[in-house]
């Protein structure tokens, strides 16, 4: 055998080992998505996952793309279709719900392996070896936010490999238009996953005009425009015409915007979201699940950090379209009426690992030479900088580690739990409230699937938090009654898990059952473990 076929065998067992090192990374959460098939957070983390599932729900039956949980049934006019109509298959193929959770949590956990595949076309692109990009793969596939968001009905992870497929073509550097038509096709159904992607409908072309390739941004906007527009045009014709607060929140999401944040806020806004942005990328390198007060600020620097290595790649040339995308959503985020957390910076997670391996590459590069100067000084300064790379590393993995055999398992075994508790209070519901009776609940689609009773959560409006105004929260609990009329909700479900968000994030329950207990509204059950049922007005008959 020739010199040249035996390193060609040795490049091909080397690219199958650390292809095997990929798949062993998948493990931990495939085995994570198995243990919680079932699906006791749906509708509790977010509220998103339960209202992909219930309108996948309709497209299945027929109904057409609405929201059969919220009060009037309005179409769904604020989340793109494309999530929710993958759901439907689920429905269509098992519509026994709560059985057929489990295939939704196979198609949930699908979701990691394409994302670290579409991770991995990424660093190669960037001229990476197997070794360096089996590496990275390995540590996206184990991170726990990854783990996590593959047991949940939620947009993020395909959101993320679409967006990863979308610039990797971009970023090719061939003459021919296809690459640019197939990377705006792509965006489009990026766009039609969640509406963050008409970041791509500028950011992508302003990469083209950058490197004087016009023909190829007009090529990528011509595809992915229309994607855009028939989703925008569909969304205002189908508009509910209410305009209550509620409404808006569930079917708009530029009206619920201009409802929270006036325009002489924005600067607060910005200022307080920046601040929130560099903690969430800064937690994706220190996974900090419970909210740590100093890691949440000392993660600010590892973000830091990535975001120079990030602008290191962008200025080399292949990492650019990437570079642009970053931030295009960093900026959309910052003046948005919600402080970003990890799961909106998730779509730059695969960026933020390929910029914290450029800076500690380049940081460490630095180092070494100082470890290898004359003078005592440098050779001190080398050492310590090498030592906190080093410290930066340890706790990252113990971080990891915790969040995945601590944090994680207790927080869905308590979701275990409450989902239990919840099961009694809703066979209660379905025994003893008309069919037509509207309801607020904080899990407002599993009161819809467990009972068939149409319902909506309370929503703190965010303006309390960026005016730093508890009391005005308070205040706005109290008065939730006037939340109701418009919608005809008549009952109240309250559990020991609510988590109303705002400066009244867990007190929020307790304020609202003061309210109740205030005003002597009439308790209709009580069970064991906490839950109650109020009425709020008699059900006009």
């Amino acid at each position: 055998m020739t010199s040249e076929r035996l390193a060609a065998v040795g490049r091909s067992l080397r690219s199958r080992a650390w292809l095997g090192v990929i798949v062993a990374a998948l493990a931990p959460s495939a085995w994570f998505a198995w243990q919680n098939r079932h699906m006791p957070t749906l509708g509790n983390f977010s509220g998103d996952d339960g209202l992909y599932w219930v309108t996948a729900k309709s497209l299945a039956e027929g109904s057409g793309y609405r929201l059969p949980s919220f009060p009037g049934e309005p179409y769904q006019t604020k989340y793109p279709p494309l999530y929710p109509f993958l759901l439907s298959w689920v429905w269509k193929a098992n519509p026994r719900f709560p059985d057929n959770l489990s295939l939704a949590a196979a198609l949930a956990w699908l979701m990691v392996p394409i994302v670290v595949g579409a991770a991995g076309w990424f660093y190669r692109s960037l001229g990476w070896s197997w070794r360096v990009c089996a590496l990275l793969c390995a540590v996206l596939a184990l991170h726990p936010l990854v783990a996590a968001l593959g047991t949940m009905l939620l947009t993020e992870l395909p959101f993320t490999a679409l967006c990863l497929a979308s610039l990797c073509l971009a970023a090719r550097t061939s003459s021919a238009l296809w690459p640019a038509a197939l990377a705006g096709g792509l965006a489009g159904l990026a766009f039609l996953t969640r509406t963050a992607g008409i970041v791509l409908l500028v950011s992508v072309p302003a990469g083209y005009c950058l490197g004087r390739r016009f023909r190829a941004a007009g090529a990528f906007s011509v595809a992915m425009a229309p994607f855009v527009a028939g989703w925008v045009l569909w969304a205002f014709s189908h508009k509910p015409p209410s305009a209550d607060l509620l409404t808006l929140y569930y079917t708009d999401y530029l009206g619920y915007h201009s409802a929270m944040i006036a325009w002489r806020e924005l600067p607060s806004v910005v200022w307080r979201n920046f601040g929130e942005l560099l903690s969430a990328i800064g937690a994706l390198l220190w996974v900090n699940p419970e909210g740590d007060f100093w890691l949440q600020w000392g993660g600010r620097l590892p973000a830091l950090a990535a975001m120079a290595g990030c602008w290191r790649l962008a200025r080399a040339g292949p990492g650019l379209q990437h570079g642009f995308f970053a931030a295009g959503l960093s900026l959309l985020l910052v003046v948005w009426h919600y402080p970003p957390s990890e799961r909106f910076v998730a779509p730059l997670l695969p960026l933020v690992l390929a910029g914290a391996f450029v800076e500690v590459r380049h940081v460490s590069g630095l180092a070494v030479a100082a470890l290898r100067g004359s003078a005592a000084s440098q050779r001190i300064v080398g050492a310590l900088v090498l030592g906190g790379l080093v410290g930066a590393a340890v706790l990252a993995l113990y971080l990891a580690a915790a969040a995945h055999w601590r944090y994680f398992p207790a927080w869905f075994e308590a979701a275990r739990v409450h989902h239990q508790q919840n099961l009694e209070a809703y066979r209660w519901i379905r025994g003893h409230l008309p069919e037509r009776a509207r309801l607020f609940a904080f899990n407002d689609t599993a009161v819809f699937l467990y009972t068939g009773r149409r319902a909506s959560r309370i929503i703190v409006p965010t303006t309390f938090y960026y005016r730093t105004q508890p009391q005005g929260a308070r205040e706005f609990l109290a008065r939730f009654e006037r939340l109701a009329q418009p919608l005809g909700i008549h009952y109240i479900l309250l559990t020991p898990a609510d988590e109303y968000w705002g400066p009244l994030p867990a007190r929020g329950r307790t304020a609202l059952r003061e309210v109740l207990r205030k005003r002597r509204i009439p308790r209709l059950y009580r069970s064991p473990a906490g839950l109650e049922v109020y009425r709020l007005q008699p059900l006009e008959l």
